[in-house]
């Protein structure tokens, strides 16, 4: 399935536990292949309150833990959390 980039702008993007995340600000595209590499996501207060976003207040998402893209965009909760915790990003372990 193929969708304009233009058309996933201020989509919302939430967990698979229904943590909302926030909404699409933008998209990380590798120069070399043209592969999407992450979407740049605007962080809701609550997303801020658990995951530390990056100095330019937004959450960087990796393209490989989204399962859904339609009306809103899913990601698999786990395999993003595992990613933050690896970043050393989450700042609370309410999840």
């Amino acid at each position: 399935m193929k969708v304009r980039a233009s058309r996933l702008r201020d989509k919302r993007v939430v967990t698979t536990a229904g943590l909302v995340l926030g909404e699409v600000y933008d998209i990380l595209v590798d120069e070399k292949n043209g592969d999407v590499v992450a979407f740049l996501v605007d962080p809701t207060d609550e997303a801020k309150r658990i995951l530390r976003p990056e100095k330019d207040g937004l959450l960087v998402v990796p393209s490989h833990t989204f399962v859904s893209v339609g009306d809103v965009l899913v990601i698999d909760h786990n395999s993003y959390l595992t990613h933050m915790h690896k970043l050393g990003k989450v700042v609370s372990n309410v999840l």
